[in-house]
């Protein structure tokens, strides 16, 4: 279904909270593994919980190559 979106839009953001991190970070790598995509923007950051924690997010944004 990414790859689907990818091709009609050319553009799509993953994200990934807390322990899901990582698996983000996976799913990015096996998009991009598909050829014809790269990585445009990786921002990776924290937000604070109502309980005053820190948890880590992250945003990769992917894009189509245009040749």
């Amino acid at each position: 279904d990414v790859l689907h979106v990818l091709n009609k839009i050319g553009k799509i953001t993953i994200k990934g909270k807390g322990d899901l991190c990582p698996s983000a970070v996976s799913v990015s790598n096996i998009i991009i593994q598909n050829g014809g995509l790269k990585t445009e923007k990786i921002s990776v950051s924290s937000e604070a919980l109502d309980d005053g924690r820190l948890v880590s997010t992250i945003e990769i944004v992917i894009t189509k190559i245009h040749s």
